[in-house]
């Protein structure tokens, strides 16, 4: 829609209507960044190819905008809480600006700069963009003006082939912003010129008079605390963090309890996508629990699991393709465990399994991403909030 806007010529394709005579013909071709690098296209037209954030860093520069703050957000695990706290902390913050929420969280970032070309106001907008390693994956000419990476772990080594592309395209968001904010472990796989720019987060904050009630979060909302002392230098802000931070809600989908049906608490964290989410998860949970878990294998390292299975599991509901690496963990542990090849099934499942074992609570985490099931993750949490909904009548 923006290139529709603002009249640049261009043409949607897939596989299914690839037009190699355009693709010739093209200055630019940009890739959906689900799309694996070891794709014909990418093959064929690699000087061409640039990401969604490459080609708008080009862009921008020829388009009349207003001032606008860009905080890229990354990390394997957390990424979609630490930008929901940041965009709800600067909507408190800055009253006289426009504050957007974009990028992988929900709304495309090119959508929210047609969004903002139409606003009408003066005002000097702030987006807090929620990054994915797809999205940073070869990125160039686009500048954030604060980042944020936390934690690396294995992950979609499905399309990026090996750890080390992973971490190379979740560093580019280091090395394409003036100030970043990471661990001391990412801060030294930075080189050194990017890490005159960077600074090193300690999760030492005490987030007890928080709603984030889960001791992962320290660490987000400490990052979040070293951005904004930051930028409140630079836009003159004074902030109390206790009065800040105190009524910024959870993000939904994280650990969020939804229903108590029978005496048993119904658990959401369906927004855990990874091994390492999974593991943050289970390590939050207070009591045994029943798991509900699986869904489509991105080459994820569970072997990091075992120990809180152990520990946390009286029994697992395996769901989704790489349900079988759920269920052959259980077995070696020796939790019970059940197949499942809907989500329907699996609520109804894990209900029964904690009536029978007298237990209080049933978590669903998939750790693992939705697409083998689901239309997105969103439709994922969607349909599990709306089964335990229906049982909870």
């Amino acid at each position: 829609m923006l290139l529709t806007h603002i009249d640049i010529d261009h043409v949607l394709m897939d596989d299914t209507d690839k037009d190699d005579v355009v693709l010739e013909q093209s200055q630019y071709v940009v890739m959906s960044p689900g799309i694996k690098p070891s794709h014909d296209v990418y093959v064929l037209y690699s000087t061409k190819i640039l990401s969604e954030l490459s080609y708008l860093g080009i862009l921008m520069k020829t388009l009349d905008l207003p001032k606008i703050t860009f905080i890229g957000i990354t990390w394997t695990n957390g990424k979609s809480t630490t930008s929901w706290i940041m965009y709800q902390a600067l909507e408190k913050l800055l009253s006289s600006q426009k504050v957007w929420l974009t990028g992988n969280f929900d709304v495309p970032l090119s959508q929210t700069l047609l969004s903002i070309m139409q606003d009408t106001s003066s005002q000097e907008h702030f987006c807090v963009v929620e990054t994915s390693s797809f999205m940073l994956y070869n990125l160039q000419n686009f500048v954030f003006d604060y980042a944020i990476w936390l934690n690396i772990a294995r992950d979609h080594l499905d399309r990026h082939g090996t750890m080390e592309e992973y971490i190379d395209a979740k560093k580019a968001i280091c090395e394409n912003a003036q100030h970043c904010f990471v661990s001391q472990l990412l801060y030294d796989l930075l080189p050194k010129n990017i890490q005159f720019n960077s600074k090193v987060i300690l999760p030492v904050v005490d987030i007890s008079y928080t709603q984030f009630v889960w001791k992962h979060n320290m660490q987000n909302i400490s990052a979040v605390i070293s951005c904004l002392t930051e930028i409140s230098q630079i836009e003159w802000l004074s902030f109390d963090i206790n009065d800040l931070f105190s009524s910024i809600q959870p993000l939904p989908h994280r650990t969020q309890t939804i229903a108590i049906i029978d005496g048993i608490r119904i658990v959401d964290d369906g927004i855990s996508t990874s091994a390492q989410s999974l593991l943050a998860g289970l390590d939050a949970m207070s009591d045994r629990c029943v798991l509900v878990v699986g869904g489509y294998d991105k080459w994820d390292d569970y072997s990091i699991l075992a120990s809180m299975f152990a520990s946390k599991l009286w029994y697992v509901v395996c769901l989704g393709q790489n349900k079988k690496i759920f269920a052959d963990m259980a077995e070696n542990l020796w939790i019970p465990y059940v197949l499942s090849d809907t989500l329907d099934d699996s609520v109804h499942i894990a209900l029964e399994a904690a009536k029978r074992l007298n237990l209080s609570l049933i978590l669903y985490s998939p750790g693992a991403a939705s697409f083998d099931m689901f239309v997105n993750v969103y439709d994922r949490v969607e349909k599990f909030n709306h089964i335990v909904s229906w049982l909870a009548r």
